[in-house]
């Protein structure tokens, strides 16, 4: 462990104080405890902030047609190039 100092409001010390009393704890240990969660819950936000922008694009281009277009030309020519790559194969191996 290393010490670090920290500057809280009275008002928070006392707080801490009386929790640390009802809890039979040392009000260090609770400071520990409160800076685990602030980690864990920050944590937790960077780890879904993907799912979170994914649930955001989801379904944005589904009214641009000009994809079928790009999707249809791009298997035609796919086609076309298998067509030429296999009369080509069959010159090599006759």
């Amino acid at each position: 462990m290393v010490r670090q100092q920290v500057f809280i409001l009275e008002a928070q010390r006392e707080r801490l104080k009386d929790l640390a009393a009802r809890k039979g704890q040392p009000v260090a240990q609770l400071i520990r405890d409160g800076i685990e969660l602030v980690i864990e819950r920050e944590s937790a936000v960077d780890d879904d902030s993907w799912r979170e922008a994914i649930r955001c694009i989801e379904g944005m281009w589904e009214d641009r047609k000009e994809f079928d277009k790009f999707d249809a030309e791009r298997r035609r020519r796919r086609a076309e190039r298998r067509k030429r790559m296999n009369a080509q194969l069959s010159k090599w191996r006759a």
